[in-house]
């Protein structure tokens, strides 16, 4: 089960910083709405994963994304 807890020390792990959290929380919850099917995502034999795409007042907040604006 994934806890926010556990997302926090897995992300904390994977250098998350703590403004960014958030974000890394919201793309968890998205990875498991039902509607995304997770399982057949999981479960293919093709070569397939989530992309994420931050965009709006997020993207704005964080500069240090890739959003190729300098």
């Amino acid at each position: 089960m994934a806890t926010v807890e556990k997302i926090a020390v897995n992300a904390i792990m994977a250098g998350c910083e703590p403004p960014y959290f958030p974000v890394v929380l919201a793309a968890v919850q998205a990875l498991l709405d039902p509607a995304f099917n997770l399982r057949g995502v999981q479960t293919t034999d093709e070569n397939v994963a989530p992309l994420f795409i931050v965009n709006g007042p997020a993207a704005a907040r964080f500069e240090i994304l890739h959003s190729g604006r300098r």
